[in-house]
């Protein structure tokens, strides 16, 4: 936000318990009175009406979690991605997958910031091997050659820094192409009704429907099918927050993703 100086601020101590506390319903009244309760103090600049935008960019200055850094990747690659879709948060069987995109191929990227562990980290990548054509690690340069002794060889790996106060992105490893797709967990994470549009019986379960693919059709034939069930049950979503992004603020994106309302209703 142009204009917003919080630079007498003890930002850095007070910023993670903004966050904590932020909740994109909240009256901008109501952002605005916590925000002073944190930093006492506050400049003319700072008011009821633009708290969102200091919010904002106090959160991706100074606190890169995880909402933070897919935002910032959302719009430095996945926005300049043509003819594809994106997907937040998706169940990968004992993992949850942070973005998504689908258009010829699936990639999966998984995030860890400076404040993450990678404790799961190799159970996660192996989980989305099993279902994406690509995985990638999102992290910091500072952690590039700890992630890369963890996942597999064929796993990517996408760096950032932060230069002129703004988060950069680059490849660091390059991805090679998943050869442990497991395409009955494919179709196990397929609605029971788009199973049953494949199979043409509205009448069987999805044990049922799921022997019939497995017989009917080659591998590569149902990873395609899984990423046109992806691409037709989440495109509404990325489409409304790709058409609408300059409106909706970064800390924000995830919840516009799910719940597909107007930003002017929100932010009022």
């Amino acid at each position: 936000m142009q204009g917003c100086v919080l630079d007498d601020y003890s930002i850095k101590n007070d910023v993670q318990q903004l966050y904590k506390e932020y909740n994109i319903m909240s009256l901008n009244e109501k952002l605005y009175k916590k925000f002073v309760n944190v930093y006492k103090c506050v400049k003319n600049e700072i008011t009821a009406e633009n708290i969102r935008e200091v919010y904002n960019e106090l959160f991706t200055k100074y606190y890169h979690n995880e909402a933070v850094i897919k935002a910032a990747f959302i719009r430095q690659i996945l926005f300049k991605s043509n003819n594809s879709i994106t997907i937040f948060e998706l169940n990968s069987g004992e993992s949850r997958l942070d973005l998504c995109k689908v258009n010829g191929k699936s990639v999966a990227y998984e995030i860890k910031t400076e404040l993450d562990t990678l404790d799961r980290l190799d159970k996660q990548v192996n989980d989305y091997q099993r279902l994406f054509d690509e995985v990638y690690v999102i992290c910091p340069i500072s952690k590039c050659q700890e992630v890369e002794k963890v996942i597999p060889l064929e796993c990517g790996i996408y760096v950032y820094e932060e230069k002129n106060d703004k988060l950069i992105f680059k490849v660091y490893k390059n991805v090679q192409k998943s050869e442990k797709i497991d395409v009955e967990y494919q179709l196990s994470t397929i609605t029971l009704e788009f199973l049953r549009k494949v199979v043409k019986d509205n009448s069987l379960t999805r044990g049922e429907c799921i022997e019939i693919c497995k017989k009917k059709y080659k591998k590569s034939t149902i990873n395609t099918l899984y990423k046109r069930y992806l691409k037709i049950k989440y495109s509404d979503r990325w489409n409304f927050l790709k058409d609408n992004n300059e409106k909706i603020l970064d800390i924000d994106y995830q919840w516009f993703f799910k719940n597909n309302i107007s930003p002017t209703c929100i932010y009022k």
